[in-house]
This record gives C-alpha cells, sequence and structure tokens, in this order.
C-alpha cells in the first residue's frame, strides 16, 4: 500500500510501532479468493494472532488491549512468472510507451536541460505528497540551497529529491540491485528521522493501520522480516529482464515493492523512485521523466485501489491499467509544461539582451531553471566564476526582473526565479483539477526507535 506517516505538530513522526509479540509458530492458511482470474501468481495470506504489548506506554486503547486477529500478506515469487495481459490493458501499455517516447522526442536538445530538472522535482515533490509530506516548490527549493535553515519537512522532500536524481543516475550506471535500493533509502534518509534506518532491510513486523500499537483494523500487513531479503532478491531478478514491456514491468516492480515493504519507512517514495530505474534502464525516459506520481497524487483513492487489488488479490491487469493511464496523461501534461518553460526561457532572453552565446550571463538562464533558489556561492560554483562575478551577473539578471532578491542585507544574500515556482504550481494545479480530490495521507505504523 501506499506509504505515509502521522505526524505530529513538530513535523516529526510518532515513532509507529512495531510487534512486540513474536509472530505465533503456527498460523491458519487462508484462501485467497480472486473475483476473476488473472495470469499471475497469488499472494498468500495467513491469519495470525496479535498479542499487544501491555507494558508499554502509553497502553493501547482498551479495544486493542485483547488478542486480535489479522492477516499476514506474503506477495509470491515473481522473478519467473509469466504475465499475460488482457487485451485492452496491453493496448494501454503500448500507448503509454508510445506517449513517453513522443514526450522524449518533443524536447529538443536546446531545452533539454531546462526541461529535465523541473520535471523530476514535480515527480519527486508529487511523490513525497502521496505519503502526506507536503510543502512548497518554493521551500523545497530553498532547503536545496540551504538544508540547514529548511523546516524538517522540506528537507525531507528535498531529500526525495536528491533520491530521484541517484535513482536515475543508478539506472544509467547499471542493473537494480537490492544495494542500490538501500542506498537510494540512504538518500531519502539523510539528516531525517530516518536516518538511523537509512538503507537498512527492517527486522521487525510493520503494518499500514490507523493504530500505533498494532495491526487493528490494519489495511494491509506485508510479510515476515525473515522473508524480506529474499523477496527483495526475487524482485530484482524480475526487474532484470527484458521480455516484458517496460510499462508492465515498471508498474509490478513499484507494486510488488510495495508489497514487500522492506524499510521501516519511506517504502512508498522509494518505490516510485523505482519506476524510473526500469523505465530508464529500459530505454524509454533517455531524457526526461514523465511526472506519474504527479498523477497517482491527483487521484490517490484510485492509486491505493488498485495498488491494492495487486497486492492482496494478485490482479495484475488492473493495476497495470490503472498504471499506463496516469503515464499517458503525464507524460501527455509533460509535453505541455516544457512549451511553457521553452517560452519562458524565450521571454528571460529578450529580457536580458545582448550577450555572448555560451557565455556565464548565457549559461545563467538554464542554471536558474535547475536552481530557481540561488546564491552567489552556488551561482559562482555552477559558472565557473568567481563570487563577485556572480553577483555581477546575479544582479543584471535582478535589473531585468527575471529573479527578485529575497533578503536584506549584505550576508547570506539569496535570489528567486519566481516565474518558475509559477509554472509548477499551475502545473500541479491543473493535473489536481481533474483528479478524484482525494490528498489527505493514509496513515501508517513501522517503525520504532
Amino acid at each position: 500500500m501506499v506509504d505515509s506517516v502521522k505526524r505530529q505538530p513538530n513535523g516529526h513522526s510518532n515513532g509507529g510501532g512495531f510487534a512486540t509479540s513474536a509472530i505465533p509458530e503456527s498460523s491458519v492458511e487462508l484462501p485467497t479468493e480472486i473475483e476473476e482470474r488473472v495470469h499471475w501468481p497469488r499472494p498468500r495470506q495467513t491469519e495470525l494472532i496479535w498479542t499487544p504489548d501491555l507494558t508499554s506506554y502509553p497502553l493501547p486503547p482498551q479495544r486493542e488491549r485483547k488478542p486480535y486477529s489479522y492477516l499476514l500478506t506474503t506477495p509470491p515469487e515473481i522473478a519467473e512468472a509469466d504475465i499475460l495481459l488482457s487485451g485492452e490493458t496491453s493496448g494501454l501499455v503500448e500507448d503509454a510507451a508510445r506517449a513517453i517516447e513522443q514526450l522524449n522526442a518533443s524536447v529538443d536538445a536546446n531545452h533539454y536541460e531546462l526541461v529535465v530538472s523541473p520535471l523530476l522535482r514535480a515527480e519527486a515533490i508529487s511523490s513525497s505528497r502521496i505519503e502526506g509530506l507536503r510543502a512548497s516548490h518554493r521551500s523545497i527549493a530553498q532547503a536545496r540551497e540551504n538544508p540547514a535553515a529548511a523546516k524538517t519537512v522540506a528537507r525531507e522532500i528535498a531529500n526525495s529529491v536528491s533520491a530521484m536524481e541517484d535513482a536515475i543516475q543508478f539506472a544509467i550506471d547499471g542493473p537494480l540491485t537490492t544495494d542500490v535500493i538501500r542506498k537510494i533509502h540512504v538518500t531519502l534518509a539523510r539528516g531525517t528521522d530516518l536516518e538511523a534506518f537509512g538503507g537498512e532491510f527492517r527486522t521487525k513486523q510493520n503494518w499500514i493501520s490507523p493504530s500505533n500499537h498494532g495491526p487493528f483494523n490494519a489495511a494491509y500487513v506485508p510479510p515476515k522480516p525473515d522473508d524480506v531479503d529474499h523477496l527483495m532478491n526475487d524482485l530484482v531478478e524480475f526487474a532484470s529482464r527484458t521480455n516484458i514491456p517496460a510499462i508492465a514491468q515498471a508498474a509490478i516492480v513499484h507494486s510488488q515493492f510495495e508489497a514487500v515493504h522492506p524499510f521501516a519507512d519511506g517504502n512508498g517514495r522509494v518505490g516510485r523512485t523505482l519506476i524510473h530505474v526500469v523505465l530508464r534502464r529500459r530505454g524509454l525516459s533517455m531524457k526526461v521523466v514523465p511526472p506519474i506520481s504527479t498523477v497517482l497524487a491527483a487521484r490517490r483513492d484510485s492509486y491505493v485501489e488498485f495498488l491494492a487489488a495487486y497486492q492482496q488479490r494478485g490482479d495484475v491487469n488492473q493495476w497495470i491499467s490503472h498504471f499506463a493511464r496516469a503515464t499517458i496523461e503525464s507524460a501527455s501534461r509533460a509535453e505541455g509544461l516544457s512549451s511553457e518553460i521553452a517560452g519562458m526561457v524565450d521571454e528571460w532572453s529578450t529580457r536580458i539582451g545582448r550577450r555572448q552565446t555560451g557565455s556565464a550571463v548565457d549559461r545563467m538562464i538554464k542554471v536558474l531553471v535547475q536552481h530557481p533558489i540561488i546564491s552567489a556561492a552556488t551561482a559562482a560554483s555552477i559558472l565557473g566564476v568567481t563570487e563577485i562575478a556572480a553577483r555581477r551577473i546575479l544582479g543584471r539578471f535582478t535589473e531585468s526582473k527575471v529573479i527578485r532578491e529575497m533578503t536584506d542585507g549584505r550576508r547570506n544574500r539569496v535570489w528567486a526565479a519566481d516565474e518558475v515556482f509559477d509554472l509548477l504550481d499551475a502545473f500541479e494545479h491543473g493535473i489536481a483539477a481533474d483528479g478524484d480530490g482525494s490528498a489527505k495521507a493514509p496513515t501508517r505504523h513501522l517503525r520504532s526507535k
């Protein structure tokens, strides 16, 4: 299921709750009911008894103080599983692949660097929003420029952007492995409450439930910790296959990862980065990332419903169809955003006026799209000039009303390219306006200190 955390007023996790009693030696195997036949191995559901810990503080609510049953779901092994998609699903998968190819073909060489960063940021930020982590594009850009001064949530989402960047680079460098997945999680966790668990597969039971104390009325309880290593090895073996359509493979890698839920926290955000690892490795997203999570976030109820259909019933066709539709829409909307970014940059060029092609002033235009919050030190480092020269360039862009200075005084000066944020906000709002209006976060209780 979707990974999220219940937040306290100070922005930190409430710590969640792991099982304090061991999973019983004996369990009752329940048949998995499938409403329709699907060509995919079925998950195994096991009824277990949860014995609450009555020595903990605070105590569980009264209704959770007696032993109760719950269903633990063990995903199937899929490394060599045959997949037979319905005709409708196959058609959607083909359409989604063509949509990504068209998006990448629509971005010419001159605008490639201008489009990559905004789309990747939109994807990572929307992925975090699904988990209930919310901050503005401006706050996240500030967190990337100065993490130490950022609020906790903005810093966490900035980490999500970095994790997405790492994932794309890993896809270029080599195959998807469990070590790669661990490294992505380390980046996600850096400097947050999750850091102590960064890159480590869980060793305790977790669940998705309104309860802090156990899987009471749990929407989903993933497999036992002892099964995680094996299932993750099976997952990366499946991800290495080339005899499956890339869109279907990306969808299954994501849903299977969520079903295993290998980390104490952060599973949703890591799982959505894996979508783009697969798409890049299979040769579809070679230039730009389609912001699939932006569409999934806008239609969160449907996302949860179809993801659950895969995790709990093995319904691969419904899930892949939903994923393919989200991919088609995201690619189409990304083309529109790319055109708007190109138009904005052309307008900036007019405002700046004459300059030498390839000069620091000329290159600064692209830098601002990638770093819409920027200091003189950052500009100097990227452009390869002195800070004095960078401040002079920033002054020219300020006079041309491309950027504005956000700070007063001579120290710690920072500038903002507001029009970049305006475009990204309008992009997300446009998708959300057509969504199902379900933006609230689920509750999750996955880790203990």
